[in-house]
């Protein structure tokens, strides 16, 4: 399968599914935050996967109705909880943490 596939599957799976707690959401995504971890060589689908999951977290909920099929408060309660932990996560970086695409 190819691997753009493999990846949006996986980050749909990550960001709108109930068997991913928050707790652990940010550490199976390969966020980087130390200079130590970005010398590390990384996996390009790993990479890719983290994108796509954040980028659903924050797309339009109506877009994202036809992904789940979950009740209406119980998927925004999930997605709620997993962006503001993505932001907080995103607001903790520091300049140098950050890397360009």
């Amino acid at each position: 399968a190819n691997s753009f596939l493999r990846s949006f599957m996986a980050a749909v799976h990550l960001s709108l599914s109930r068997t991913v707690p928050e707790r652990s959401f940010l550490q199976i995504l390969p966020f980087q935050t130390s200079a130590k971890a970005r010398r590390k060589p990384q996996r390009g689908e790993f990479e890719l996967t983290q994108r796509f999951a954040v980028g659903l977290l924050f797309q339009s909920r109506t877009e994202l109705n036809r992904l789940h099929s979950y009740t209406e408060t119980v998927f925004r309660d999930m997605v709620a909880s997993k962006q503001a932990l993505v932001t907080k996560h995103l607001e903790g970086l520091s300049f140098s943490d950050l890397s360009p695409a």
